[in-house]
Formats: C-alpha cells, sequence, structure tokens
C-alpha cells in the first residue's frame, strides 16, 4: 500500500489519480487516510492555481478536498492526521471566503502546524484580511483579446516597408532623402 503511496507522490508531477485509486484499494488503513489527505491537498493547489483565471474549476476543486477533508475527520482519531485535516479544510474555507469557518478549522490544528494555525487565525481576525477576501472572492483575470485589423495572424499588413519612415529620418525607407540620411549617420 505505501509503495503505491509513494509512486503516485514521487512522480513529476504528483499522479493524484494513482494517489485516490491507491486509497480506495486501501480502505480502513492509515496509507488511505494520509493518501486522502495528500489528494485532498493537491485539489487545494489545483484549486490555487485557478482561482483567477477559472473561478468554476477552483471551487469545484475546494469542494472535493474539503469532501475528503471532512471524510478524514469522521474516520481517523489519529491526532496528527486529524490535526492536518483541520488545517486542509482551513485552507480550503479561506479560499472560499468563509473566514469564520476558516478561523475555526484553524483553531482545532493541533500537532506539528499548530503553531502556523494560530498564526493564520489571528491574521483571518484582522479588518484588512476581511477587505482582501472580499475582494479575491470578485476579483477576475483581464480577458485577452486576439488583435484586430493590421497584424491579425495571416492577413497581409496595409503597407510596405518601403513607405515607413525609418526612426531618425522624414522620409520613407528607400527614397533618396531616407539614404542621404542612413549614409550620414553611418
Amino acid at each position: 500500500a505505501w509503495d503505491s503511496f509513494n509512486q503516485a507522490v514521487a512522480a513529476v508531477p504528483p499522479n493524484l489519480e494513482q494517489l485516490r485509486q491507491a486509497a480506495e484499494e486501501n480502505q480502513g488503513t492509515g496509507m488511505q487516510r494520509m493518501a486522502d489527505l495528500t489528494w485532498a491537498d493537491g485539489q487545494v493547489f489545483l484549486a490555487s492555481r485557478a482561482y483567477i483565471a477559472n473561478r468554476t474549476l477552483a471551487n469545484e476543486a475546494l469542494n472535493k478536498a474539503a469532501g475528503r477533508y471532512q471524510s478524514v475527520l469522521e474516520t481517523s482519531s489519529d491526532p496528527m492526521i486529524t490535526g492536518r485535516a483541520h488545517l486542509g479544510l482551513a485552507r480550503v474555507y479561506e479560499m472560499q471566503n468563509e473566514l469564520d469557518k476558516a478561523k475555526g478549522q484553524y483553531d482545532q490544528v493541533t500537532g506539528p502546524f499548530e503553531k502556523y494555525a494560530k498564526e493564520q487565525a489571528e491574521r483571518l481576525s484582522k479588518p484588512e484580511a476581511k477587505e482582501t477576501y472580499a475582494w479575491l472572492a470578485t476579483a477576475q483575470a483581464p480577458v485577452s483579446r486576439a488583435p484586430m485589423g493590421p497584424g491579425v495572424p495571416g492577413k497581409q499588413p496595409e503597407f510596405t516597408p518601403g513607405e515607413i519612415a525609418l526612426p531618425g529620418t522624414t522620409g520613407a525607407a528607400g527614397t533618396p532623402e531616407t539614404e542621404k540620411n542612413a549614409s550620414q549617420t553611418l
């Protein structure tokens, strides 16, 4: 079971599908809970990458992660595992702009991440955090548009190179005045 886990997390990038399958094949084991946590962490990472550009995809990944973290909390009594699940769930709620829920989850973190979680809960209590997350909840990436008119791929420009004056010249390229100016600068 742990070989499957290690193969999935050692892949570049980590193979979340293989991790999910390994967890399903080893129900009720410590490896399954660790694989579930790691898979949910991967979903949070994917959500963070897509959050501004594709909010729908990000929210789907966050909901999947939240469900998995909840499942781990319901099935494990190991404080190291449940502490990590609370941390992950807090991160999900934070990205979903549910700051009170996030703070509540951070407050339940135990183990090696406890100090970090307390700092995050304090950070979320500050007024500027609420402002930042309110803005982030509605932020959208700029929409890039394809250029129109001259310069469109496959379309010839409406001028020829010889019709454009070069920098520092007064005439179009290839005219006697331009040739004179060009020879003077050499």
